[in-house]
């Protein structure tokens, strides 16, 4: 269970999550003062405390240079789906997400992609400890934000199909298939999984 988990995940998020990161995000090792300043910019950018454009990283790249009010597709960058493909879903979680990802998945693997940027705050890499404190905060905020995201847009009904798109998207990385092959328990085993209240930093 994801939750039970939490000491391993934590390890191997914050290590695979680096690559992700550094990948997907443009980021450049280079020694070089232009690299750095180039580095340093765009996360500050990413990761800028102002409203809204706190969560900018979690938009896909074309929507971030958009206006707040008009900028769509949150938790579509494809940063959050790689992580989730590769390092949190797998044959061992399958039989509890049912027919979509729980909350605390995604805001997981929003808290480890912040995590990772911080470290190239100043436009290098930094190796920074994970805490277990302070990213239990930012796992919350990142799991609040999810709760009203779906209340905001429940009349489109947007948070169920963006979930139901990232369990889809995982299975098939996984090779399970369609979300019509799941078992007829599959249903239950969700409900008896982790509350998506539960934080997993703290196992």
């Amino acid at each position: 269970m994801l939750t039970r988990r939490g000491t391993h995940l934590r390890s191997e998020l914050k290590i695979k999550g680096r690559k992700t990161v550094t990948m997907y995000y443009n980021l450049k090792a280079g020694q070089s003062a232009s690299a750095k300043d180039k580095n340093k910019k765009l996360v500050a950018r990413l990761l800028q405390d102002r409203g809204a454009d706190r969560i900018l990283f979690l938009y896909l790249a074309k929507e971030q240079a958009r206006e707040a009010v008009m900028q769509q597709h949150i938790y579509r960058h494809p940063a959050i789906g790689n992580l989730i493909n590769e390092y949190i879903f797998g044959d061992r979680y399958t039989e509890h997400f049912g027919n979509q990802l729980l909350k605390a998945t995604i805001a997981l693997a929003s808290t480890c992609i912040e995590f990772c940027l911080k470290e190239w705050t100043e436009g290098h890499f930094d190796n920074t400890t994970f805490t277990v404190s302070e990213n239990s905060v930012i796992f919350a905020s990142h799991l609040a934000d999810l709760d009203r995201f779906e209340r905001l847009t429940i009349r489109h009904n947007l948070y169920r199909k963006l979930a139901a798109k990232l369990l889809t998207n995982a299975r098939y990385y996984a090779g399970l298939g369609d979300l019509t092959d799941l078992a007829p328990t599959a249903g239950r085993m969700h409900e008896q999984a982790t509350d998506t209240n539960d934080n997993p930093l703290k196992h």
